[in-house]
């Protein structure tokens, strides 16, 4: 949550940023129609800053399991107006996704992630996709696509290592740590492939299932994330 929530405020204040510069420096027409382009992004933004708050607190109560195709679908109407307008964004979801055994606002933060990442490597715009299909009997991956700047092998090596107090690389940092946090808690790989110059294809792979419904009153020294 701290690295999502981190990446959203960083959006926000560079949209205030535009706000006020755009005051400045254009006509009249054209300034009213981009403040109003970049009055709708602050809200969409913030409604998913909260979103992610208020889904975190009934993770709980919830990770038994969920339609994982429809919050993918829900993590994209949320975040596409906050996409650069220079980057494509598709969507590529596979029916009959199989549920995978993790919370959904573990899920919601690892996704949001891979897509701020990926969106941060193409400054110049590019296309973004997102993919997600069942691989094999009992595994699903979810797989965010990037057609930026890439990495190289020592960055590949380098990305998301627990402890990163800087990005490793354009559009690659703190993010990626978490989602590999998040894909070994929860029994999956996170796996990336790229070269410089030739984009970036992020793989969540989780097994699929439901995890068991939690009880309300854990033993002292339980429910933590091993």
């Amino acid at each position: 949550m701290p690295n999502v929530i981190h990446d959203l405020r960083n959006i926000l204040t560079t949209l205030n940023a535009g706000v006020r510069m755009l005051g400045r420096s254009v006509g009249q027409e054209r300034q009213e129609m981009l403040l109003a382009g970049m009055d709708q992004a602050l809200s969409t933004a913030t409604k998913l800053t909260n979103s992610l708050f208020d889904v975190a607190g009934h993770d709980e109560h919830c990770a038994h399991g969920f339609d994982l195709a429809a919050r993918l679908i829900n993590i994209l109407s949320l975040y596409e107006p906050v996409v650069p307008a220079k980057v494509k964004l598709t969507a590529d979801i596979r029916p009959g996704l199989e549920p995978i055994m993790a919370g959904p606002a573990d899920l919601d933060r690892a996704v949001l992630n891979l897509l701020m990442n990926a969106c941060e490597a193409m400054p110049s715009g590019g296309h973004l996709i997102l993919r997600a299909r069942n691989h094999g009997a009992e595994r699903v991956r979810v797989i965010v696509a990037d057609t930026g700047c890439g990495m190289t092998p020592d960055l590949i090596r380098r990305a998301g290592v627990a402890g990163l107090t800087r990005k490793v690389g354009p559009g690659h940092g703190l993010g990626l740590a978490q989602v590999r946090r998040f894909a070994r808690a929860n029994g999956g790989r996170f796996m990336l492939r790229s070269a410089p110059n030739r984009g970036t294809v992020a793989i969540l792979e989780m097994p699929a299932g439901c995890l068991p419904r939690r009880t309300h009153v854990d033993a002292p020294g339980e429910g933590e994330a091993s």
